[in-house]
């Protein structure tokens, strides 16, 4: 881990150091903000949770969490949420110095308590040890310069990470500058330098050799700051004018003018970096021992930076006394001195010097490092330019019309008609307005006309030169090609064109949109979408082709699409743009100027590069049904702990925090989730082995090296258990054999069931096809053949043939239609009468269905036709004459009232006048019917669905029999 460069303060005698630092920090901090404010930078302040912006160290740890020596406490920052650790025994809570040894983070505060905080937030603190400073060697061993209270002597001592000593000097013979002490490290060579007033004293194998003392007195030395390079050789800096130059192999010490104070020294990119107190950082070279300094590397202007450190993103963090600042990829991007309330509208280059345009009317010339303002009369935007080698060809234009620019850059007004852009074809000027395209020869303005006079109007677009004389425009009704009167209509687009260019083949125009993304014309006029190149909006601005890249602006950061390698680069606030929104872009050679709608950067093409370094990703926590518990890497529950919710945590910084992970639990699935979110909640696991893993994703979608893992083992309850299955399966075995045998027992039940049924209803069919009844209905129809009767002999003989066929069929059916039994009663009804030869009357009515439904319900077969017959052979039978038969069939709710009444002789004269018979005869179809009934109602009483009544007048005289019965139906109209 790169450690380039620590706030390192002195204590005892040295606060005045700092009050000085503090007032001069003062004067200048009103000027800070509006500076940074067009940065493109992170501010952490106290209004983020640290405790002060009075920042004095940084440091980051091996986890890659950032922690923070304040004025007013230590803090550790994940890049989202700031955590504060405090102790109860610490003197005061100014953290001076920190440092990072494994999990743990050393500090020393003001008043020189040592100590050391663990990961779990669990502190250490040194007793009896006043420590002056300290310093955590190559070989983890921690240096510490300490003062007893004999103050004559100073003592050093070499600890371990548990500041259990190892070794120590007793004495320096130096007492007498104890108090101008500052410096104490490790060169590369692993010799100590201890630093005083005027003496550099190399502690070589914990002894001590001959200082080297300075051929003057040093006031101070720069808090406790110190330089190596890779030769031995270490840059002291100081508040003078001096840097020294010491080399420990030779035991030589240098004293280098310099034209500033030099305040810091830090390595970045192999480079040493030296800071001034103008804010000025040089590059120092150094061959053959000597050293000189380069051009400027950069400059930031009215910022007082304390300290700057770069972590394992390459990240820039500076310190100041307002809070942190932090920088991306492109830390120190070169600002154009421009009015940064002004937005950029477009960039060009003139003879060298490059040209930026605004809005207000404003543009600003960068000429030999110096800047020329202009202003032209109209406070409008400026949008677009045309720059030739002839002076008198340097033309740009805008909202406030079109200018051309004298020899020193003054604007003259040619038109005062407002462009969107424009282009030079050959000699002339062609240009696009909200009215539509125009152009202009020697600046002769006009309409825009194809070869048939047709003047293109409508809000203009783009345009493109497609060669032989052919335009290629957008505007509010689409695209039309010039002269081949090709037109492609805007419903082809949701949303309007912003730039029409050629692809580098020369074969396709490119197009950009305003929120369709990128397309592609060929040269068929086909339009196909460009989906190679990722972008983070679909709205595009602007786009730039050159032969190796194309630039595309968005409002949402500026994309660099390699043509070769089809990858994609996307530049944002995230490395150090002002801005997201990009809104001018010129390349000038390897230097690329952006315009942003917070100010103006440029930056060397080959910096360009994306952040490969991957994100940590830890476990910080895991609570169990919403209860935290102690991580651990391996979790064993029980059945009811499986409630399981999991904090974790992405350590990404030049993404400002905003991580991406992802992450899935094996036992589960395979597959891998996304978000955005630090924790993921399973809310019911079941019993089983688990595997939780999670990666971490940075804003160039470079993902953690490993996933961070948490493996649970969820025990299943006693009830899934092998004892319980093996019991549950006896149990369950007993109960399905009871239950087995209990429906096998109604099976039987059911078939004897069927079995009563069926031998029912073969009675009934026997009853009904009575050798008697068939002897009698053959015989009539016998006797319309003797009598000649033919016809009528045919007509009965059919239905007689269709009541049988009836009686067959409605034999093998549970249950028949309503209707069906209507047409089976009456054709019996009509057989019988003709047996009887008419004698009876028969009146059969049928209520309470409303019409055309009898044939939605449906009824048993074969029950009220036994009835009927009963009532033919035993009541009307012995009839001479007279003979009347009311039948009524009535619905009731889901029932079929049946009332069969006649005016026969009665049951007790019937009984009288068949005693001839041997023994007693009974009525085989009633009493099929009442057995079929009282099945159909196995729990109602018998009177409940079938009644007989015998009626007699006043005298007990027999009027004949009525018999009720009542039948379920079945269905709904």
């Amino acid at each position: 881990m790169p450690c380039l460069g620590k706030i390192r303060t002195g204590i005892l005698g040295e606060i005045y150091i700092l009050i000085i630092k503090i007032l001069n920090i003062i004067l200048l901090v009103v000027l800070l903000q509006p500076v940074f404010a067009q940065q493109g930078y992170w501010h952490l302040t106290k209004e983020d949770g640290l405790p002060s912006n009075t920042i004095y160290d940084i440091v980051q740890d091996e986890k890659g969490y950032m922690w923070f020596g304040t004025s007013n406490g230590l803090v550790r920052f994940d890049g989202k949420e700031i955590k504060e650790f405090d102790n109860e025994e610490l003197k005061d809570n100014e953290f001076v110095r920190i440092e990072a040894l494994g999990t743990k983070i050393f500090f020393l505060n003001l008043s020189g308590q040592l100590g050391y905080f663990d990961d779990l937030g669990n502190c250490v603190i040194m007793s009896k040890l006043k420590v002056q400073n300290f310093y955590i060697d190559n070989d983890d061993m921690i240096s510490v310069l300490s003062a007893p209270q004999d103050t004559t002597v100073q003592n050093l001592k070499w600890l371990d990470e548990n500041l259990a000593e190892v070794d120590s000097l007793d004495y320096l013979n130096m007492a007498e500058i104890f108090q101008a002490t500052r410096v104490l490290r490790q060169d590369n060579a692993k010799n100590i330098l201890y630093l005083s007033l005027s003496d550099i004293c190399l502690i070589k194998n914990r002894k001590i050799l001959n200082p080297k003392r300075s051929k003057k007195n040093i006031e101070t030395w720069k808090e406790i700051e110190v330089g190596f390079s890779e030769k031995g050789t270490s840059y002291l800096s100081t508040y003078s004018n001096i840097l020294y130059v010491y080399n420990s192999i030779e035991n030589e010490l240098v004293e280098l003018q310099l034209p500033e104070p030099i305040l810091h020294t830090h390595e970045i990119d192999g480079k040493t970096i030296v800071k001034n107190i103008e804010n000025e950082f040089f590059i120092i070279n150094h061959e053959n021992e000597k050293i000189s300094f380069s051009q400027i590397y950069f400059k930031l202007e009215e910022i007082v930076i304390n300290n700057f450190y770069q972590d394992i993103e390459d990240n820039i963090w500076l310190i100041t006394n307002n809070g942190i600042y932090v920088y991306g990829s492109q830390p120190f991007l070169k600002n154009a001195q421009w009015d940064k309330k002004i937005i950029c509208y477009h960039i060009n280059e003139i003879d060298e010097n490059v040209l930026f345009f605004g809005g207000n009317g404003k543009y600003v010339v960068s000429k030999e490092n110096d800047w020329i303002e202009r202003e032209i009369k109209k406070k409008l935007k400026i949008r677009t330019s045309v720059f030739e080698k002839d002076v008198e060809n340097k033309v740009f234009a805008g909202d406030c019309g079109i200018y051309r620019l004298d020899k020193n850059f003054n604007p003259i007004e040619i038109s005062p008609k407002g462009v969107k852009f424009m282009e030079r074809i050959g000699e002339q000027y062609f240009f696009g307005t909200h009215s539509g395209f125009y152009e202009a020869g020697e600046f002769n303005v006009k309409q825009f006309e194809t070869n048939l006079n047709q003047k293109i109007s409508g809000r203009a677009n783009a345009f493109l030169d497609m060669g032989n004389g052919e335009l290629l425009l957008s505007n509010t009704d689409g695209l039309i090609l010039v002269n081949d009167k090709i037109h492609i209509p805007k419903e082809h687009f949701k949303s309007n064109i912003s730039s029409l260019k050629w692809w580098p083949d020369g074969k396709k125009v490119l197009i950009a949109t305003l929120g369709d993304g990128l397309w592609f014309l060929n040269e068929k006029n086909q339009i196909y979408p460009f989906k190679d190149i990722v972008l983070p909006s679909a709205s595009v601005t602007n786009i730039i082709p050159t032969n190796d890249f194309l630039y595309v602006e968005t409002p949402e950061g500026l994309v660099i699409y390699n043509y070769y390698s089809g990858e994609s680069n996307l530049i944002n606030a995230y490395d150090g743009l002002p801005s997201n929104e990009i809104t001018a872009f010129y390349k000038q050679d390897s230097t690329l100027w952006i315009g942003t709608s917070k100010g103006i950067v440029s930056f060397n093409e080959s910096q360009i590069r994306k952040n490969e370094t991957p994100i940590p990703i830890h476990i910080r926590g895991i609570a169990i049904w919403n209860k935290d518990t102690t991580l651990s890497d391996e979790y064993k529950l029980k059945y009811n702990q499986n409630n399981i919710q999991i904090n974790y945590v992405g350590l990404g910084y030049r993404c400002r925090g905003n991580v991406e992970y992802k992450y899935r639990m094996l036992g589960i699935g395979e597959d891998w989730q996304t978000t955005d979110s630090r924790t993921v909640t399973y809310p019911i696991l079941p019993p089983g082995k688990y595997e939780f893993q999670v990666k971490a994703i940075n804003e160039d979608e470079v993902e953690s090296e490993k996933p961070a893992t948490l493996k649970f083992h969820i025990a299943p309850p006693w009830w899934q258990t092998w004892w319980f299955y093996i019991l549950t399966g006896l149990t369950i075995g007993g109960i399905v054999a009871f239950f087995v045998q209990r429906r096998i027992s109604a099976i039987q039940k059911e078939n004897e069931f069927h079995n009563q049924i069926n031998n029912l209803r073969m009675q009934a069919l026997q009853s009904q096809m009575n050798p008697h009844f068939i002897f009698n209905a053959l015989n009539a129809i016998q006797s319309f053949f003797t009598t000649k009767d033919e016809e009528s002999a045919m007509i009965y003989l059919a239905r007689f043939a269709r009541l049988i066929r009836i009686i067959f069929h409605q034999s093998k059916e549970e249950r028949i239609p309503l209707i069906e039994e209507k047409e089976f009663l009456e054709l019996y009804l009509e057989l019988e009468q003709l047996r009887f030869e008419d004698k009876i009357e028969a009146d059969f009515k049928i209520l309470g269905f409303e019409k055309n439904s009898m044939e939605f319900y449906s009824m048993p077969p074969l029950i009220i036709q036994p009835i009927i017959e009963n009532a033919f052979k035993h009541g009307l039978m012995h009839k001479t004459s007279g003979g009347e038969l009311k039948i009524i069939l009535e619905k009731n709710n889901s029932d079929l009232y049946c009332t069969i009444e006649d005016n026969g002789v009665g049951r007790e004269e019937a009984i009288r006048i068949n005693q001839w018979r041997r023994g007693n005869h009974k009525s085989s179809g009633l009493i099929t019917t009442i057995e079929r009934l009282s099945i159909l109602y196995p729990k109602k009483e018998e009177k409940y669905y079938f009644k007989i009544t015998d009626l007699k007048d006043d005298a007990g005289n027999a009027l004949g029999t009525r018999i009720w019965l009542r039948i379920p139906l079945e269905g709904e109209a």
